[in-house]
């Protein structure tokens, strides 16, 4: 394989937070930062947190970074544009990938619908970036990245059609065919977290019920425990009142199902059984109508991908119609909490 000598930058832009890291050719992050994201500040607020962070980054590895020359946002921030005198390096980054949790419009240089993050709809990240650092930039959705990163760093030559499934708060889904990212509705292969699972199900965001992230996502473990009746088993002081989170489902709910899981707790693994067969019902729906050869499973619930992965993987293999010739393997992210970072950073590497 070959070698470059400048890693890339990636950037991923969550609901909530915003991490940021150097990764070289083989998809090894060198370093990190994160800062969480305070919508009450607006934009500029943001973007001066988004430079400190890339700035501190190249810094530190002695990489060049060229001065911000003009944007839009110049005479509200003018200490982000004042020529910068520390000297600079002829080392530099070979390129800054961002990715973005929405939608994205003009050649994917400028974010359009952020249902969590309104206040970046418009922002010209593509042009500010460019001109401040003068480096190649590529703006992805947040599905996409972790997709193309497992592609090239470890199945470029195991797997012709990688699907991506990223499972936290609500449920994405990217697919790579041969090297190279499908997009059939927008900027992905739809919203596959939509698709219904349960016609009679819970109410979610996007208006329907019985979406598949409704029961596929860290609220649905809360959901499935309180089906059920296991709640107050595993988490008895849930009677005492416990945090709620916006859907009203208790949010200390599936971090306790979690532990208790991991301990041995029989109600606790019920609930990831449960789990895993909703999430098997899924996967054979993705299945069914795009044909993989590999799932990669990734996002908030990946980090206890053991507790169901297994049962997943024997579900779609005893339902998906093409079983008796061909078998779809369903793996873990090889990136952990990293995800979003390399695969931002691949969406740029040579």
């Amino acid at each position: 394989m070959q070698t470059y000598s400048h890693p890339a930058l990636g950037i991923d832009i969550g609901g909530t937070n915003c991490k940021a890291g150097l990764v070289d050719e083989k998809g090894n992050v060198i370093d990190h930062t994160a800062f969480q994201i305070n919508h009450k500040a607006g934009i500029d607020a943001f973007l001066h947190s988004l430079y400190v962070s890339i700035d501190r980054l190249i810094d530190g590895r002695n990489i060049r970074r060229n001065i911000f020359r003009r944007n839009i946002f110049r005479r509200r921030i003018p200490r982000l544009t004042r020529r910068l005198s520390r000297p600079l390096s002829r080392r530099k980054v070979c390129g800054i990938g961002v990715l973005l949790p929405g939608y994205l419009k003009e050649n994917r240089t400028i974010p359009s619908i952020m249902v969590n993050i309104p206040m970046l709809e418009n922002a010209p990240f593509y042009r500010l970036l460019s001109e401040r650092y003068d480096v190649h930039v590529a703006l992805d959705i947040d599905r996409n990245g972790p997709c193309m990163a497992e592609y090239l760093f470890c199945y470029k030559n195991r797997a012709f059609r990688l699907m991506y499934v990223t499972i936290g708060t609500g449920v994405g889904v990217g697919l790579c065919i041969n090297g190279e990212i499908c997009r059939i509705s927008g900027d992905s292969i739809g919203e596959l977290g939509h698709l219904t699972l349960e016609p009679d199900g819970y109410p979610c965001v996007c208006g329907n019920r019985g979406c598949v992230e409704t029961i596929v996502s860290i609220r649905g473990i809360a959901r499935i425990a309180d089906r059920l009746g296991v709640t107050e088993r595993i988490m008895p002081q849930k009677a005492a009142g416990g945090r709620k989170n916006p859907n009203g489902s208790d949010a200390l709910i599936p971090e306790a199902v979690y532990r208790k899981a991991l301990e041995g707790d029989e109600n606790a693994r019920r609930v990831y059984r449960e789990f895993s067969r909703y999430l098997g019902a899924a996967l054979v729906t993705y299945a069914n109508i795009f044909s993989p050869d590999l799932i990669v499973i990734g996002g908030g619930l990946a980090g206890a991908s053991d507790l169901y992965i297994d049962i997943a993987q024997q579900y779609l293999n005893e339902h998906w119609f093409e079983r008796k010739t061909k078998q779809i393997l369903v793996r873990k992210t090889s990136f952990g909490e990293h995800a979003g970072i390399v695969g931002a950073a691949s969406l740029v590497l040579p």
